[in-house]
């Protein structure tokens, strides 16, 4: 049993109570009051900051002005040359920015009529080469984020596509209503045949035809046979067999490879590299009769001629069959590579899928690449969106005043960049793969596409945030960041930051900074003390108190002690910068290569990637 407390020992506890709740009671009253000047500080540097950013918005609209008036007058002097460039190149193409030659080329083309596979394919190759020039039009729309213009584009790419679609099914319903040019013997082959029973009707016919853009093979079957038959086109590089449900039928086997996918969706994961493949098999239309002079023939629509054979059948047994494609020679596949992943296009859910094919490889010598799959559809190589960014590392700086390296370190592969006056160009590359592209001058968007084609895609939108694991970065402090890049990349080099990929930073851009006045190519004294680190939000930027070799990493980003926030990075410079440096900053006479690299900047996403 407890011993009862004293009447003493129960008023010491109670002086005891009293001393501590007056100190808990002092403690907050100090909390409250250092919260309170913390706050009225905060809220006094606020205000300062929003009069400060207010004070300086008429800089930020006299860069603009003054790069607008200069893009403008660059603009006109660069459309008189244009023009007479057009003049003097007498190109018969329709000219992309002009709907109505568009769609006159698009209606004469669609009601013509080729006379055979290879017209067809050469018919196909100019309007890819209108796709082509279609493509500049829409990457400049993209760095310029003229949604109308994009939408505009889109459009027109996509009936070009979708004609070169219609080719196809016309040139194969040409063959099968003529189906007897190429399944009777002449009366010339008959001659020069040795057996004494002549069949007048061939067993197969086979047709070819091939550009760099598009590859057609067709393959009529008129004998019947039984087991598993290898169908080989060897010129085209594509062979695959045929179903045993259909070696007893006569039918019409056509495959189409297209460069250009013609499955693009930037809503889907994968992306189809080295073009795509097409099987499809119909059934051989009856042969025509004849009557004293007169051939008569069953003429049917397009849809009836070209019922495609379902494979599998409900009705017959499930055998995979072989298919086997080339991979084009400028596709790079990096050597560490050993998974291969092929899918074919599921056209209702609109989506690449993997499922349903099986023993998939490649010869990464003859760059072969077979699988056994269970349905007849367009096949692709597959590579995910994501396989070289988020971009582990990159540097930008000018060797001369108009002239600018970007090194890119992607996920798979080191890419060197020169960009200048309205050209960029991929320098110092050894890849076989990639030699076509080589100091060839082309536009951002073009040399992107190209790279995009050889399998390295470097054109990330939203969507791929997630993807790439990375958070979402703030557009309108991505687009703050690469303003003030491309007027300033004349006196600083840049370097990427590990910090911009904190998930905190979501709403920053965050970049490593260093003068570079002498324009050098790489510093003969390289430390991490001689960069600074810059960080933009939406509206403003400034020094950051973070360095890479900080271990820890998920720590707030402050702005250092003596520095505060601008509207422009000249102005956070302005008091730890030479003042030639600054000059510079202020200078925007090099204004082609201002835009190129700009346009280049934003396709690349360079700055929220990385």
């Amino acid at each position: 049993m407890p011993k009862k407390k004293s009447k003493k020992q129960k008023e010491e506890e109670k002086r005891k109570a009293e001393e501590e709740r007056l100190r808990d009671e002092e403690e907050r009253k100090r909390k409250e009051e250092e919260d309170r000047i913390r706050r009225e500080l905060e809220e006094k540097l606020r205000q300062e900051e929003l009069a400060r950013l207010q004070e300086e918005q008429p800089k930020v609209i006299e860069r603009s002005n003054a790069i607008s008036r200069l893009t403008m007058e660059s603009e006109e002097m660069k459309e008189e040359g244009d023009e007479w460039d057009k003049h003097i190149a007498c190109d018969p193409l329709p000219d992309p920015e002009n709907e109505r030659e568009l769609s006159s080329f698009l209606t004469l083309w669609e009601e013509s009529k080729d006379k055979d596979l290879n017209e067809c394919i050469k018919n196909c190759k100019t309007a890819e080469l209108v796709i082509h020039k279609l493509l500049t039009l829409h990457f400049d729309a993209m760095a310029e984020f003229r949604t109308e213009n994009i939408i505009w584009c889109a459009n027109y790419i996509n009936k070009l596509k979708q004609m070169c679609k219609f080719k196809f099914d016309q040139i194969t319903q040409n063959i099968m209503e003529k189906i007897e040019v190429y399944l009777l013997y002449t009366e010339e082959e008959k001659k020069k045949m040795t057996s004494k029973k002549i069949e007048n009707i061939r067993d197969q016919f086979e047709l070819e035809a091939n550009n760099e853009y598009f590859k057609m093979g067709i393959r009529g079957n008129h004998s019947n046979f039984s087991g598993t038959e290898m169908l080989k086109h060897e010129s085209l590089g594509i062979s695959n067999e045929v179903p045993r449900i259909f070696c007893k039928q006569f039918n019409l086997q056509r495959s189409v490879w297209v460069s250009n996918d013609i499955t693009a969706s930037e809503q889907s994961p994968y992306l189809a590299v080295g073009g795509v493949l097409n099987i499809e098999i119909f059934p051989l239309p009856e042969m025509p009769k004849k009557h004293r002079s007169w051939i008569i023939r069953n003429i049917q629509d397009m849809e009836d001629t070209l019922k495609k054979k379902n494979f599998p059948d409900s009705a017959g047994n499930i055998e995979p069959i072989t298919v086997a494609f080339t991979i084009p020679e400028y596709v790079w596949i990096d050597e560490g590579r050993e998974d291969v992943e092929v899918g074919w296009w599921n056209e209702e859910a609109k989506e690449w899928q993997l499922e349903n094919l099986e023993e998939v490889k490649i010869n990464k010598t003859t760059r072969e690449v077979s699988f056994k799959t269970l349905q007849l559809a367009p096949f692709a190589y597959l590579q995910p969106r994501c396989t070289d960014f988020p971009y582990a590392s990159w540097k930008l700086r000018c060797i001369q005043p108009d002239v600018a390296l970007l090194d890119i370190q992607t996920k798979r592969i080191n890419l060197v960049f020169e960009i200048g006056a309205d050209y960029c160009k991929l320098i110092e590359q050894k890849e076989p793969e990639l030699q076509r592209l080589v100091d060839k001058d082309m536009s951002p968007g073009i040399l992107l596409n190209e790279l995009m084609n050889s399998g390295i895609l470097l054109v990330p939108n939203d969507e791929d945030f997630k993807l790439a694991g990375l958070a979402k970065k703030d557009k309108n402090a991505e687009e703050r960041a690469i303003w003030d890049v491309v007027s300033s990349v004349n006196a600083y080099a840049f370097r990427s930051a590990k910090w911009n990929r904190n998930p905190s930073l979501k709403d920053n851009i965050v970049v490593k900074i260093r003068e570079n006045l002498e324009y050098d190519r790489e510093f003969f004294e390289d430390y991490e003390p001689d960069w600074r680190y810059i960080m933009w939000w939406r509206n403003k930027c400034s020094f950051a108190d973070c360095i890479d070799t900080d271990e820890n990493y998920d720590r707030k980003v402050n702005i250092p002690e003596g520095n505060e926030t601008h509207v422009l990075l000249s102005l956070t410079l302005q008091n730890n910068a030479s003042e030639e440096a600054l000059e510079r900053c202020n200078n925007y006479t090099h204004i082609r290569f201002i835009q190129t690299l700009k346009k280049f900047l934003r396709i690349l996403r360079l700055l929220a990637f990385s």
